[in-house]
């Protein structure tokens, strides 16, 4: 049984790569939910051999939009978030994902609690080739490349902060995404 239903699983999560990397080009309606699990899936055995505690607040919603686009976004994120727990050694690597619907706005937080950015790389860390990392680790261009999907695709804006968070009644600092979509896209 146990053989059989990892067969299962890992089948799926061939169809959802596949899904993943057969672009489509056609904006269709799609719930928020839906696109996180995709994105869940695709990064979970990476987050789960690094520790990495995923907490959620989801409000369902429905975009219209790319949603393999959407899930690049998520993942460039959330994959910056697991490289600075590595980098900063962070022991308790907790990351948040917040969904909700704001007046004529849909938005999605993320937040981790990896340390923050350095308030001179804050204001560059959207530009093509702007990175932190060793030359062999990044290239620079995932957050500008999600800026420009969320832009210009989306017609939505991509903005980061540092901010603090409470987990487990310990205080916390990281940076906080935002991207912040306007629901009649």
């Amino acid at each position: 049984d146990g053989i059989v239903k990892n067969a299962n699983y890992l089948s799926q999560t061939i169809e959802d790569f596949r899904d993943f990397y057969n672009p489509t080009t056609l904006k269709l309606d799609f719930l928020i939910g839906d696109c996180i699990n995709k994105c869940f899936k695709i990064i979970n055995p990476q987050f789960m051999n690094k520790d990495i505690i995923i907490k959620q607040d989801i409000e369902e919603f429905s975009i219209y939009g790319f949603e393999q686009q959407l899930i690049q976004v998520l993942i460039n994120l959330l994959n910056n978030s697991r490289d600075i727990f590595e980098k900063n050694n962070i022991e308790n690597r907790v990351i948040f994902i917040e969904t909700k619907v704001s007046k004529n706005h849909l938005i999605i937080i993320i937040i981790d609690n990896g340390g923050g950015i350095e308030k001179s790389n804050l204001e560059k860390i959207f530009e093509p080739y702007f990175t932190t990392k060793h030359k062999s680790a990044g290239t620079g261009v995932s957050l500008y490349m999600s800026y420009q999907i969320i832009s210009e695709n989306f017609n939505g804006h991509l903005t980061v902060e540092n901010s603090e968070i409470k987990y487990l009644n310990k205080e916390y600092f990281g940076a906080k995404f935002k991207i912040i979509i306007p629901s009649n896209s």
